[in-house]
């Protein structure tokens, strides 16, 4: 990821919000995260899951997916103070 694009911008959040089920060669990943600040302007959202099904059942990880697989939602996070900080629900 970082050797295509050195200069990447990752955001997101990392707690596990969504759920990670196992398919052959990684991971369906599904969810709704309350927000990742600057997502507007990063290539990458970390995403926090859990894990459903298989070896792995219940164990956190943090999905790293690309902007463009995501849906941003504007105008969904007003926290009094921090607009500035382009936090979006994603």
């Amino acid at each position: 990821m970082f050797a295509a694009d050195p200069d990447a911008i990752t955001a997101g959040f990392v707690e596990p919000a969504g759920a990670a089920v196992p398919a052959e060669g990684g991971y369906v990943v599904c969810g709704r995260w309350p927000f990742g600040s600057a997502s507007k302007h990063a290539r990458w959202l970390a995403s926090g899951c859990r894990v459903r099904g298989g070896d792995g059942d219940g164990r956190w990880i943090v999905a790293l997916l690309p902007c463009t697989a995501c849906t941003i939602e504007e105008d969904s996070w007003q926290a009094l103070g921090l607009q500035g900080s382009g936090s979006f629900r994603y």
